[in-house]
């Protein structure tokens, strides 16, 4: 090998451990960061160290060609230094073409290199790897005295963090990351970024203190330290912990929560707002010239930003206020809707009360604020909200330092307006609601505070329910107890099916009705629908001549027996059978949707048994007209095929997807029985030709399924079963899909078939 090349690289490999060349002090510029990601025309966060003192009697050469390595390099390095690289490279076997472009085969070369040697298989070419490369040969190198120049304070190139992955960026940034983070190429995460940690730069202040840092990086550059290409970084909230932290160059798409101070913007494009949770943090913050913010740059409730929950659109809020969303929904924008807006769910602030206990709290917050030397929090911009409905579920919530325009629905206690005002009603849906609701003397109500007067008919007969419990007993024969009308006051939520039954009368004639609704009577005495309600339960069994559904959601199947069964102003989410030809003839749809079938059923297959013993009973259950759940409590054997069948709703709610907020499909055939402290105490086995699986999400539990399974519907669950036979599959989504987990076995062969 050439020995004026291999004595270039031996200085390169000790001047990597120890200092960098410096750019003109004159303008202002900071030593070498890192390999083609790290040159900045922006003051140092701090003032230099002192200068420091050339060293002597070192065996080195003094780089004096920009082909000399001085840098860490990596995939998307270009320069002289990378040719030099190529050169090396080429020289231990690998065939390169020398255009000092770091690209794929470099990349291929460098790693087969590093694992060949013992190395770090990382792609990143530095100190180590150039060791390896081109061994140092002192007494071939003339000793010189390296000229560093005075005033400059090399940074610390051993703590570069070189990424071109999600992952390692992700721990770059952590507090056990390093001060400077480089990234090669666009990135993309999909959840939240953090950057923590107070981490020394290499740097000292004037009075001999260390010096703390962080920086991302997205750009790269040659040796002359010119920008050869700028990266994006995507995702969904940067949240910046670390004092004197700075973005420099390329593209940030997300919003920023910074709660340090002394964060930076160099070169830098913000696709997103920039939110302060501290009024330092936002008076500290700078942005240079070539830098720009798409979005805000605002000063938030710190409540909202711990919770992920500052939204910038009517989707996101929606979502903020759902029953998957966060104790707190801040907008920083007005927002109007043209429909109803509900806010569900119950949850918790971060807080404890007096007893240790959690604090249940939602809010809604159309505001942002400043700090005051106090510690006091003064609204500083108030946003509107307006939506021709917002109905309140979410126990203890309140509006705060906004406004809504419309009207509000109260349906749970504790409701509250604090510094908020309400252009609209506020309608209570019961005395306890009106009684518990509070609101502050900086609050406003442009119309009235009203308790909702229910249903004339359902007053004068006790039917209000508010309990399942009670709905279930309005519903039975007037010998029972029963009332014509079952007038909800809330969703209700039923695990097992529950059936209408009986004859009554309503001025004279036969009737019957599941009020899904509460209404208000006017001065005029017109009676005004406030509000809907959601029944959900696996079947509903009408066995009520003359019945009728108003004015809500069903979740479930109906099952009607009788005649002149009617819907008005409903949704059905399931199917809708007539066990009669004359129930079907004589159905009455009025401004209602099913979004199921709706067809003739024989009604010996309809079964609401959950608990099963013999085959007969098992059929039933099996199929589309059966029950979510099939238990057996004994071992049970049939010469038929069976086909477990129809989508089933659990009770637990769909976290995403297009069925969000609604019961899960989930069907359950358990092959065992357990104790009230769910400890299994005993077995069966299932004896059948073939089981068929069409439900979605079906699980098959314990016990012993003799014959074969064949799986059409996708997710299925297998769980601690032994099959005696085989597995086969309609498709290949429903193999893929398939989970068997636990102590499973399967005696014969698995395939799509």
């Amino acid at each position: 090998m050439n020995k004026r090349l291999v004595a270039l690289v031996s200085c390169a490999i000790m001047l990597l451990s120890s200092v960098a060349v410096s750019a003109n002090s004159a303008r202002n510029l900071v030593a070498v960061d890192v390999v083609a990601a790290a040159t900045t025309s922006a003051p140092a966060p701090t003032t230099p160290g002192a200068p420091s003192k050339p060293s002597t009697g070192n065996t080195w050469v003094v780089p004096t060609t920009s082909a000399d390595i001085t840098r860490f390099l990596a995939l998307g390095s270009v320069g002289g230094d990378v040719k030099l690289l190529q050169t090396l490279l080429s020289n231990n076997g690998y065939v390169l073409k020398v255009d000092g472009i770091f690209g794929e085969k470099t990349l291929a070369a460098v790693n087969d290199y590093q694992a060949k040697n013992g190395l770090r298989v990382d792609g990143v070419v530095g100190p180590r790897t150039l060791a390896k490369l081109a061994p140092a040969v002192a007494e071939e190198v003339k000793e010189e005295t390296p000229v560093v120049e005075e005033n400059v304070a090399p940074d610390a190139l051993t703590t570069a963090s070189l990424v071109n992955r999600a992952a390692g960026f992700e721990k770059a940034i952590s507090k056990d990351g390093t001060w400077i983070i480089a990234t090669l190429n666009n990135l993309v995460i999909n959840k939240e970024l953090v950057l923590e940690g107070e981490i020394k730069n290499g740097k000292q202040n004037p009075d001999g203190t260390d010096q703390y840092q962080r920086k991302i990086a997205l750009y790269t550059q040659d040796d002359k330290r010119n920008v050869l290409e700028e990266f994006s970084l995507t995702a969904p909230k940067l949240t910046v912990k670390s004092t004197n932290a700075r973005i420099q160059n390329g593209t940030f798409k997300g919003d920023i929560y910074v709660e340090a101070k002394d964060f930076q913007l160099v070169g830098t494009k913000v696709e997103g707002n920039v939110y302060f949770t501290t009024q330092e943090a936002k008076d500290t913050f700078k942005m240079d010239a070539k830098s720009s913010i798409s979005g805000e740059k605002v000063l938030v409730d710190v409540d909202a930003t711990s919770t992920a929950s500052i939204v910038r659109d009517a989707a996101a809020f929606e979502k903020a206020i759902s029953k998957e969303g966060s104790w707190i929904a801040a907008t920083l924008r007005d927002l109007t809707f043209d429909k109803e807006l509900v806010l569900e769910g119950e949850f918790v602030n971060g807080k404890k009360d007096a007893n240790g206990n959690d604090v249940i709290q939602r809010k809604i917050a159309p505001y942002t604020q400043i700090t005051l030397e106090d510690g006091k929090k003064v609204p500083t911009r108030r946003f509107t909200i307006t939506a021709p409905k917002l109905t309140i579920k979410s126990p203890n919530a309140r509006i705060q330092a906004g406004i809504f325009k419309g009207d509000v629905y109260v349906a749970v206690p504790n409701f509250q307006l604090v510094d908020a005002r309400v252009e609209g009603n506020i309608y209570f849906l019961n005395n306890e609601v009106k009684e518990t609701f509070k609101m502050d003397e900086k609050s406003s109500l442009t119309g009235k505070k009203v308790l909702i007067v229910e249903d004339a008919d359902a007053l004068s007969t006790a039917s209000i329910v508010s309990t399942e419990a009670a709905f279930e007993k309005a519903m039975v024969t007037e010998e029972n107890g029963g009332k014509w009308i079952g007038a909800l006051l809330k969703d209700m939520f039923f695990t097992k099916p529950i059936t209408m039954e009986g004859r009554f009368e309503n001025r004279g004639a036969e009737d019957r009705k599941i009020g899904l609704y509460s209404q208000v009577t006017l001065e005029d005495k017109t009676k005004v629908k406030t509000h809907n309600f959601t029944l959900t339960a696996p079947k509903l069994f009408i066995k009520s001549p003359t019945a009728r559904m108003l004015s809500g959601t069903f979740n479930g199947n109906l099952y009607v027996y009788e005649d002149n069964f009617k819907l008005e102003d409903m949704t059905v989410n399931g199917n809708l059978y007539f066990t009669t030809e004359s129930a079907k003839a004589t159905f009455n749809n009025v401004n209602s949707k099913v979004t199921g079938k709706q067809e003739l059923v024989n009604p010996d297959v309809i079964t609401s048994a959950s608990v099963v013993t013999d085959a007969e009973t098992l059929e039933k259950s099996v199929s589309e007209h059966g029950v979510w759940i099939i238990c057996l409590e004994d071992d049970i054997t049939t010469d038929k095929e069976l086909v477990l069948e129809g989508d089933f709703r659990g009770t637990k709610t769909a976290p995403t997807g297009p069925n969000a907020g609604t019961l899960a499909f989930d069907r359950k055939l358990a092959l065992y029985t357990q104790d009230d402290k769910r400890n299994i105490t005993g077995e069966f086995t299932l004896k059948t030709p073939q089981l068929t699986v069409n439900s979605p999400k079906a699980r098959i539990e314990n016990g012993t399924i003799e014959g074969d399974l064949y799986i059409v519907a996708n997710g299925v669950t297998l769980k601690n079963t032994k099959v005696i036979g085989n597995v086969y599959f309609a498709t290949q989504e429903a193999k893929d899909t398939f989970n068997p987990t636990g102590t499973y076995s399967i005696s014969g062969e698995q395939k799509v078939k």
